[in-house]
């Protein structure tokens, strides 16, 4: 499977390589924030938004609902969900490194996510990941891929032509089994067990 998506829906490609490595043989995204933030989870309680809906005369600050709060919301979710937590980059090593990665991300990324994403993806190179990050300067922008350094100034449309044909070439004689396997994560005082059972890829905490 190829996952891709840009901004949250490429933090998920990469999330379902994380949990779900053999299930996965790539995943193409455009402007993912390698760690999350705590306002996709708790921003309500944050008094912050989560997105926001802006007109000429109103900017409309929403939440989604959500059972996540101060008090349930630990060290170990967090950790489970940042795609940079270091012990379980080592985890990854072993099962994900069949995976190709490619990313495209803005240098001047107004969210600050920039040094992040190139760290991640120095990660993956020294790990032996077959992982490419394109990170846009000025000198890069063609009005076409690259129409400007903002935040959703990478067209998702014109990365996923330009780089799904060349994945499709590189696994064109590939084989590709169902596996049914599992992977584990320590996160704290608990451990996040990701598994095939039956028909279903189910989670286990222990």
């Amino acid at each position: 499977m190829i996952y891709a998506g840009g901004c949250y829906g490429g933090y998920l490609a990469h999330l379902i390589a994380k949990i779900a490595p053999h299930h996965t043989n790539a995943v193409i995204d455009i402007a993912c924030a390698p760690l999350p933030f705590f306002e996709m989870f708790m921003g309500r309680a944050l008094g912050h938004g989560e997105f926001f809906i802006n007109t000429d005369d109103f900017s409309i600050h929403c939440f989604t609902k959500t059972f996540w709060n101060e008090n349930n919301f630990t060290k170990a979710h967090y950790e489970i969900r940042s795609l940079l937590t270091p012990s379980h980059l080592q985890i990854q090593k072993t099962h994900c490194e069949h995976i190709h990665y490619v990313s495209y991300h803005s240098s001047e990324d107004e969210f600050k996510t920039a040094k992040d994403k190139k760290l991640l993806y120095e990660i993956y190179e020294k790990m032996g990941f077959k992982a490419k990050l394109h990170l846009a300067k000025k000198e890069d922008i063609d009005h076409k891929i690259i129409r400007d350094l903002t935040h959703g100034g990478i067209s998702n449309h014109r990365v996923f032509l330009k780089e799904l044909p060349i994945l499709l070439k590189d696994f064109e004689r590939g084989k590709f089994p169902l596996q049914n396997a599992s992977i584990s994560y320590p996160c704290e005082d608990k451990t996040f067990i990701f598994k095939d059972e039956g028909n279903a890829y189910t989670l286990r905490i222990r």
